[in-house]
C-alpha cells in the first residue's frame, strides 16, 4: 500500500519498484523488500550477486542519472533517511565538506592523523625547543623537517591542540632561558656588536654559520631575549 504522496518507480535488470521515499517493492510478491544496513550505515538490497545502495537507487530514479565521480548526500546527516527531499547529487569534495560542517566528521588530530610528521611526544619537544628560541633551520636539522613545517608549527598552523597545553605563550617573542641556543654566549655578544655596527644580516649568518633568517630575529629580539636583557640590558 503506498504512503501519502509515494511514487513507485520500476528499477532496471531488477524486480523491484523504487519509492521515493526510500521503499522497495519486489514485484514477484507484491511486498516490500527487507532492505539490510552495510557497516557503513547505509542500506542496501542484493540482486543477482550485486549489491545496490537505496539511496542511490532513489537519487537515480527520482533526482537525475549519478554521473561518474559524483556521490549522493543526506542532507540531515541521517543515511537512514532515504526519502529523495533529503539527497542531493554531490561532489565528493561537497559530501565531505557537508560531513564535517554537521559533525557527522571529526578531523584526526596530532599523531592519530596518518599523515602526521611526528609524534604527539616529538611535537612537544618541537614545540619545547620553539619557545627557548631555536631558529627555523636549526629545529629542521634536528627534526629532520622541512623549515618551512616548522614556520607552520612556530605560527601554530600545525599542532594547534598541543600548543594550547603549553598556554597562552607567544612563540616569537619567547622569554625562555638561552640553553641549547647554537651561538655561544660569546658569540651572541660578538654577533649583537656586528648588528649594532652596521652589519647585515646575512654577513652574520654567514660568519657565524646560522640558518637563514636567524640574523633578523636577533636583531629583533625574536630569540635570544635573556642575553639582550643579561648583556646589554635590552629586554624586549
Amino acid at each position: 500500500m503506498l504512503k501519502d504522496g509515494e511514487i513507485l518507480k520500476k528499477v532496471d535488470k531488477c524486480p523491484w519498484m523504487i519509492s521515493n521515499k526510500g521503499r522497495i517493492k519486489s514485484l514477484k510478491t507484491n511486498a516490500e523488500k527487507i532492505q539490510y544496513m552495510g557497516t557503513s550505515g547505509y542500506y542496501f538490497v542484493s540482486y543477482n550477486s550485486k549489491t545496490y545502495l537505496t539511496h542511490r537507487l532513489v537519487a537515480q530514479y527520482f533526482i537525475d542519472p549519478i554521473p561518474k565521480g559524483m556521490v549522493v548526500n543526506h542532507k540531515d546527516g541521517n543515511k537512514t533517511n532515504n526519502h529523495v527531499d533529503n539527497l542531493e547529487i554531490v561532489t565528493y569534495k561537497e559530501n565531505t565538506r557537508h560531513a564535517f560542517d554537521h559533525g557527522l566528521m571529526v578531523p584526526l588530530c596530532g599523531e592519530e592523523n596518518s599523515m602526521s610528521k611526528l609524534t604527539n611526544s616529538q611535537a612537544r619537544n618541537l614545540i619545547n625547543d620553539i619557545i627557548k628560541g631555536l631558529a627555523n633551520g636549526e629545529l629542521a636539522i634536528k627534526y629532520n623537517l622541512h623549515d618551512r613545517y616548522i614556520s607552520l608549527v612556530r605560527h601554530k598552523k600545525r599542532w594547534k591542540k598541543l600548543w594550547s597545553e603549553f598556554g597562552s605563550i607567544n612563540a616569537e617573542m619567547s622569554n625562555g632561558n638561552d640553553r641549547n641556543k647554537s651561538l655561544s654566549p660569546q658569540q651572541f655578544v660578538q654577533v649583537v656588536k656586528k648588528i649594532k655596527n652596521g652589519v647585515s644580516n646575512a654577513s652574520i649568518e654567514r660568519e657565524f654559520n646560522l640558518s637563514s633568517g636567524t640574523g633578523s630575529r636577533i636583531r629583533h629580539k625574536k630569540i635570544y631575549c635573556n642575553w639582550w636583557k643579561d648583556y646589554f640590558g635590552e629586554s624586549i
